[in-house]
């Protein structure tokens, strides 16, 4: 996913210097390219985590976060708790906030991706400070979006690794 991220990034830069029709989807194509960035990143840690969750469809992933994978950990928690290991339930309670978060910027990436890719009639909005919007997304929010994706998903594995190894 760097790459990916790299690419989004020249296809918004693209987006402002461009104009017409291209500049359009040149925008739409940076939305895309950044949702593939954070998703490739989240498929990767779900590889090393389960095969199945892997192969599964994009708009599951929010799902596989907030349910079978937070479960696991609250289970895991317990456990910790039991044995009165503070540090290790503290890690989890962070990995449990961090399925949260990472479900809510996926499902927000993946909703722009659709508008981007099979919406062609919402506009993309440009204003004068070479910013440009899709349905109410700021193109600099979703720049950030891979940053915080590694972020979360580095917590969520590493705690993932501990209580599974």
């Amino acid at each position: 996913m760097k790459e990916v991220q790299e690419v989004a990034h020249h296809l918004q830069k693209t987006a402002h210097s461009t104009e017409g029709v291209e500049r359009d989807a040149f925008a739409r194509s940076a939305y895309n390219r950044y949702y593939y960035a954070c998703y490739l990143e989240i498929r990767a840690v779900f590889r090393e985590m389960s095969p199945d969750w892997e192969r599964s469809a994009h708009k599951s992933f929010p799902e596989i976060l907030t349910s079978s994978i937070s479960k696991n950990l609250k289970s895991r928690r317990k456990a910790a708790s039991r044995v009165e290991d503070t540090e290790l339930v503290r890690r989890i309670d962070q990995a449990v906030r961090a399925c949260k978060e990472l479900a809510k910027i996926i499902e927000k990436a993946n909703g722009a991706r659709i508008v981007a890719d099979y919406n062609p009639e919402i506009e993309v909005g440009f204003n004068g400070n070479a910013r440009f919007s899709l349905n109410g997304i700021e193109i600099t929010e979703a720049h950030q979006w891979y940053g915080q994706v590694r972020v979360l998903a580095s917590q969520i594995l590493s705690v993932w690794r501990q209580i599974n190894a």
